[in-house]
């Protein structure tokens, strides 16, 4: 399911979607959103929907720009909280039974020493860690419940990235946003395939990839203004483009 985009709704009234960031299809048939409010962050609430686009359930307390919530196997929500840099996970009757801020005697520490920086997107793994997105510290991690990290990507291979997600062969894909280029990444830490030159020509500030089914990949290129599809030997198959993107631009996929 591709999010496109875009103020959307009257600004700060709960259950109305201003700028959606992450969608999420559940097994229920419901719909989960991520909205990241205004411009400013304000009004960021995570929203489940019904169907026929009922409000089932929402939670908006303090969030900052939240840019993606993930229903968890337990029931509950994780939620990347981005502009607070701050991890959370919330009940359906919405309780925090986890928050980064916690971590490292409630100095919201790393056991590696470091503190989240602008936290974007966040998958529950195999083994109930998750994968997280780090972007200002330019590195995607694999962090468990107490802060503990098991794995690190980043260093000089990523700037600014979005939206890593676990591939079903046990890699990584990672959007290096501001290195214009979609990586694929094993537990070695070895770059095993990527699309992308590092020129505006072939991805400008890609947000978002996921891996089809058919082996291919769908990319989103933001500041192209397009959504494209690739294949493991680079090759575009498939685009959809457009000049009109209202004041925001293609997250992801």
């Amino acid at each position: 399911m591709a999010e496109i985009v875009g103020p959307g709704c009257q600004r700060g009234i709960p259950g109305n979607v201003e700028m959606p960031l992450a969608v999420e299809r559940l097994p229920n048939g419901n719909t989960l959103i991520a909205d990241a409010g205004d411009e400013a962050g304000f009004g960021s609430e995570i929203v489940e929907v019904d169907p026929v686009g009922s409000i089932v359930w929402n939670y908006n307390e303090g969030l900052r720009f939240a840019h993606s919530g993930r229903r968890l196997r337990n029931g509950n929500t994780l939620i990347t909280d981005t502009t607070n840099n701050r991890l959370i996970e919330v009940t359906p009757d919405k309780r925090v039974v986890m928050s980064s801020d916690e971590w490292g005697g409630g100095t919201g520490k790393l056991s590696d020493g470091s503190h989240l920086h602008y936290p974007n997107e966040a998958f529950e793994m195999e083994d109930g860690t998750f994968l997280l997105t780090d972007r200002n510290n330019d590195r995607c991690i694999q962090v468990d419940r107490e802060g503990k990290v098991h794995w690190s990507f980043g260093g000089k291979e990523l700037h600014h990235p979005h939206n890593a997600n676990p591939l079903q062969n046990g890699n990584i894909l990672v959007s290096d946003s501001d290195g214009n280029r979609i990586l694929e990444v094993n537990r070695k830490q070895e770059v095993v395939w990527s699309y992308g030159d590092g020129s505006t020509q072939t991805l400008w500030w890609p947000r978002g990839a996921i891996r089809l089914k058919n082996g291919n990949t769908v990319i989103t290129d933001s500041k192209n203004h397009r959504v494209i599809e690739v294949s493991p030997e680079a090759k575009t198959v498939w685009k959809f483009q457009t000049e009109h993107v209202d004041k925001f631009y293609i997250t992801h996929v």
